[in-house]
């Protein structure tokens, strides 16, 4: 009982619990016990506007009798991301402690969660339409952007939403058939009656469940809420400093079920990255970020930084637009082939061609996993990213490493080798006579050459030192540009015991600069970004 007192005062500490406030509460938690509540999963994710504030995901249980329970989690977290996204949506069991809590809201600090059935939720694919409700605060006359605008929205092509998330699927999923309201909404209330102090702690909080409520209410006329998939809700004015997206649980027309939804204040929309964020967050990605504590550091996916590198790309009309997201948020999605995907375990070298991540699955890999240790949660992931299609407005051409533990709420974390909090310089872009080096789990990771569509790569995880292949051309990579040139003769899908030579015409490569090391592992505690 002593351990279990401790394990859990070392719990509420990190999830800042003021457990000195009340010198009996962790003495009632332990004597309460784990209980048990069923409902349905949330998964709400908060986006600042200011890089500094938290985005930590927020979930709920939304429960038939006893209204909503607030979900808290410690890290590692008790069961994978990718199977917690799995769950949203879904009935399920959450076990766990009751959480000493100020506020009306109750809390449960949760040990594990279940599905209640044994079905969970299907992978995203075919067509997914939002709708998009237009609402105006009822002390806000502004209407930011003309109803043509959003319906214009999610054209199916160049730069609409359909025609964004097609690529990024490659295929698998559109938003065909999503469409907007014809008018501006006014709410019943004034802003203050959603935008308030919850909590009590002195900063303004956003009223999800009144806005949801009131939002949908007033355009109910005129919508059928179960022809869609998702609900963007673009409010007229500021919410509380946030846009937030993810999944919700609601009953519309008489249907009870779960919603994709975004709530979006008018700088989450005025360009539509921002807008393709949340909706990620709807489909059930999650943030990524670099290694120094900010959510919104990674330049290299949509789920993380937005703006960065837009400049000469803006749209006329609709702004910054989304790039692309990463591999191993287009695997978790069921996005990636198994047949474009390689794992090199332990005592494994592979040597492959890894296509680029923004083009329709090709012959070759797309990406690879290296198992940190053999850990099946601990991992590197490698793709090939290029400035073509959605991905122009990235820093440059190269192989990406990310390193991703699956018990974290952010998962993946792009690696930057020169450690200067820039995730957009050279430190990140490992490209041919490049060495990525993880001496502690003696990790080898080689770029050999550029081919037009991407790089061959060599892998050596515990598999000793790597031998270049003998018929590989080098491209020059000093001037990348977004259409490429000049083509090549693609080798077969390499396995992760085989070691494939790319067909072309034969040069001897040059030794590999220096190694950049990596060697030391991120520890598994969420670090916040005030931190």
């Amino acid at each position: 009982m002593h351990r279990k007192w401790l394990a859990l005062c070392f719990l509420l500490l990190i999830l800042g619990v003021p457990i000195q406030a009340n010198s009996s509460s962790i003495g009632d938690v332990m004597r309460a016990g784990t209980i048990t509540e069923h409902g349905h999963l949330e998964l709400i994710w908060p986006d600042p506007v200011e890089r500094g504030d938290s985005a930590a995901m927020s979930a709920r249980l939304i429960t038939r009798t006893d209204g909503p329970v607030e979900l808290r989690f410690a890290e590692p977290l008790p069961l994978t991301i990718d199977r917690l996204i799995e769950l949203r949506g879904q009935s399920v069991n959450v076990h766990g402690y009751w959480l000493p809590d100020d506020s009306s809201q109750r809390s449960l600090l949760v040990t594990n969660i279940q599905p209640a059935l044994a079905a969970t939720a299907p992978r995203l694919t075919g067509s997914q339409p939002w709708v998009t409700v237009l609402c105006k605060f009822g002390d806000v006359a502004a209407e930011p952007r003309p109803v043509s605008y959003f319906q214009g929205m999610y054209a199916s092509s160049t730069p609409g939403l359909d025609h964004y998330w097609r690529e990024l699927s490659f295929g698998l999923l559109n938003v065909a058939g999503s469409g907007s309201v014809n008018q501006w909404y006014v709410l019943p209330q004034p802003r203050s009656y959603y935008v308030y102090d919850r909590d009590g702690n002195g900063r303004p909080d956003f009223d999800i469940d009144r806005a949801t409520r009131d939002c949908t209410g007033v355009a109910d006329a005129a919508v059928s809420y179960p022809s869609y998939a998702g609900l963007n809700l673009m409010f007229n004015h500021e919410l509380d400093g946030s846009a937030y997206g993810g999944t919700t649980y609601l009953t519309l027309d008489g249907v009870s079920r779960s919603w994709m939804v975004a709530f979006l204040p008018p700088w989450a929309y005025l360009d539509l990255a921002p807008t393709a964020h949340e909706m990620g967050h709807g489909f059930g990605l999650p943030h990524s970020s670099g290694q120094y504590g900010d959510w919104y550091d990674n330049q290299w996916d949509v789920m993380s930084d937005t703006f960065s590198n837009c400049g000469p790309h803006d749209d006329p009309t609709y702004g910054c637009l989304g790039q692309h997201t990463v591999s191993y948020h287009k695997d978790i999605e069921g996005w990636i082939n198994p047949a474009h995907r390689i794992t090199v375990a332990p005592g494994q070298q592979a040597t492959i061609t890894l296509e680029q991540l923004e083009s329709s699955p090709p012959a070759n890999t797309q990406m690879a996993r290296v198992p940190i240790d053999g850990s099946d949660t601990h991992f590197y992931t490698l793709e090939a990213r290029r400035q073509t299609g959605y991905d122009v407005r990235m820093p440059g051409q190269a192989v990406i490493i990310h390193e991703v533990d699956s018990t974290r709420q952010t998962p993946a974390q792009v690696i930057d080798a020169d450690g200067n909090g820039d995730t957009g310089d050279a430190g990140t872009m490992w490209r041919p006579g490049e060495t990525f080096s993880d001496a502690t789990s003696q990790i080898l990771i080689t770029v050999w050459s550029e081919t037009a569509t991407g790089f061959v790569v060599g892998i050596s995880n515990r598999g000793g030192s790597l031998t270049p292949p003998a018929t590989v051309t080098p491209m020059p990579t000093a001037t990348p540009t977004a259409t490429a040139t000049q083509t090549s003769t693609p080798p077969a899908t390499p396995t992760a015991t085989q070691t494939s030579t790319p067909t072309a015409t034969s040069t001897a490569v040059a030794a590999p600069s220096p190694t950049r090391p990596i060697t030391t592992h991120l520890p598994l505690i969420l670090r916040h970004p005030e931190q």
